[in-house]
């Protein structure tokens, strides 16, 4: 929240050059494609992605015109978390839909696992 909206906020504020958050990692969910199970029901990375792509689009909806006035319906109904992304259907083979838990482990992560950070301890 800190990120999306108060920070945009306040740089817009006059006087404001620069708003920097620090603190923990965003969080993200790390899709890891097995590719035996891929080859196995003759998917690509490309099949994953697209589908992927499809389950996390976040446009506006819908509009509500008025006489004086127009309304863009806008909501956000992108995946979260690795339990969301599991029962996704990336391909139907022979009848049967192909789940993303069928060709790879999905796991919640932070946005940038190289990266860490200590204080008052030593890493170990």
């Amino acid at each position: 929240m800190a990120d999306t909206a108060l920070a945009q906020k306040i740089s817009q504020l006059p006087g404001v050059g620069l708003v920097s958050i620090s603190g923990g990692q965003k969080p993200a969910v790390r899709i890891q494609a097995n590719p035996t199970a891929l080859a196995s029901y003759d998917l690509s990375l490309e099949d994953v992605r697209a589908a992927l792509g499809l389950a996390n689009v976040d446009q506006a909806k819908g509009v509500i015109d008025g006489p004086r006035q127009s309304f863009t319906i806008g909501a956000n109904d992108q995946l979260t978390a690795s339990v969301d992304y599991r029962p996704l259907v990336v391909a139907y083979r022979k009848g049967a839909p192909v789940r993303l838990s069928d060709i790879a482990t999905v796991v919640d992560g932070i946005e940038n696992n190289k990266q860490a950070a200590w204080m008052g301890v030593k890493p170990g």
